[in-house]
């Protein structure tokens, strides 16, 4: 039973770096991105943001602009 939970454990930590590395990836695509980019979750909440779209609502803090709603 504990080389299972081993197994499950190490098959998580390789999912989770394979996750990071995805949002990693789609934050460099954001960044050198020319057009306003905004990504939203299926609720509306902005989730990430381009920096030209930054730029264009004034260069709000990250902090200020994650998790707020694609209305807002």
């Amino acid at each position: 039973m504990a080389d299972k939970d081993g197994n499950e454990l190490e098959q998580l930590k390789r999912e989770l770096a394979e996750e990071r590395q995805e949002i990693s990836v789609l934050k460099a695509v954001l960044d050198m991105a020319y057009e306003g980019i905004v990504i939203v979750d299926k609720n509306g909440k902005i989730k990430m943001i381009s920096k030209p779209y930054a730029d264009f609502l004034g260069g709000r803090p990250k902090s200020d602009r994650r998790a707020r709603h694609g209305g807002d």
